[in-house]
């Protein structure tokens, strides 16, 4: 029995050995590959066309259910005591009696879809505000930005009017902290008007 033992101690100690060994030589580098179909942000921010990408990519954002294609024309024009709807959907009835719970989808898609917004044109404006001079000219560059400023803005906005939210401030607003926070946008989006050459 005790050679039995042995036998099993010693068959361990080959396997793990030969185990350790496999594994220390399977280490080689040439399986370490960047995926080229995942561009990273150093890797995509380099050229004119990827920056006016950018800029479609802060544009195809307000398509999504939670911005204008959907929630958030659905849930802001049923709002009123003279609305009226057969909709099978009872968002809209508990939107026009200005009942509708915070946990309802379409108001959490109008969240996130504004703040999907407000992060691309975050991208737009640090990446693209980095670009060498021999890049963009002068003129693409301001429109670039200027759109990009302006649709933040917009979204800014739309947060702060549906979502009762400040995102520079990040907290919940008051009808008084509304009214403020919304003049302030509107200075912002008036200030861009020298970067979009209208």
């Amino acid at each position: 029995m005790f050679k039995r033992l042995k036998n099993y101690q010693m068959k361990k100690i080959v396997y793990l050995s030969i185990s350790f060994c496999l594994i220390g030589l399977s280490c080689d580098k040439k399986l370490n590959q960047v995926n080229p179909n995942l561009l990273t942000d150093e890797a995509y921010w380099k050229t004119a066309d990827q920056a006016f990408a950018g800029v479609t990519a802060i544009y195809n954002a307000l398509i999504n259910d939670g911005t204008y294609m959907r929630s958030l024309p659905g849930l802001t024009d049923s709002r009123g005591d003279d609305f009226t709807g057969d909709s099978p959907w009872l968002d809209l009835v508990l939107t026009g009696q200005f009942i509708i719970p915070t946990t309802s989808d379409p108001v959490f898609w109008i969240w996130r879809d504004l703040y999907l917004v407000v992060t691309r044109a975050n991208q737009v404006i640090y990446y693209v505000g980095q670009y060498p001079d021999g890049v963009l000219t002068a003129d693409q560059k301001a429109r670039i930005l200027g759109q990009a400023y302006f649709l933040r803005g917009l979204a800014y906005f739309e947060l702060a009017q549906e979502c009762f939210e400040s995102v520079s401030e990040g907290e919940k607003m008051t009808r008084e902290k509304i009214k403020s926070h919304t003049k302030d946008i509107i200075a912002r989006l008036s200030e861009m008007k020298f970067v979009v050459r209208i």
